[in-house]
């Protein structure tokens, strides 16, 4: 998912000194990079890896305690309608309130 998602970018990414030798070894460059950023991610702690059971690969998966940091960035880059709604509402509540005063 995180190839193709690089791949879907269209944008020319810079590649680390270890993803250039990877490179030199033939593979391509957007398996290079999700791998890499994958890695990344492991290796800081947003990801863990989940040991698979009998017969099945490990699974990777995201680390419970950055949920709530990712739901902040999500709030941020997309802001929930239903606080506006309140918002709205409660104004609309004020106004209706001082037309019968």
């Amino acid at each position: 998912m995180a190839e193709e998602y690089v791949l879907g970018l269209d944008e020319q990414i810079e590649l680390d000194d270890d993803e250039k030798e990877e490179l030199d070894n033939g593979s391509s460059d957007a398996r290079i990079i999700a791998t890499g950023f994958v890695r990344r991610l492991r290796d800081t702690g947003w990801l863990i890896e989940k040991e698979g059971e009998y017969e099945e690969e490990s699974k990777i998966a995201i680390n419970y305690k950055v949920v709530p940091i990712i739901k902040s960035f999500q709030e941020i880059v997309s802001p929930s309608i239903i606080t506006y709604k309140g918002k709205l509402f409660k104004i609309y509540s004020m106004f209706e309130h001082i037309s019968e005063h």
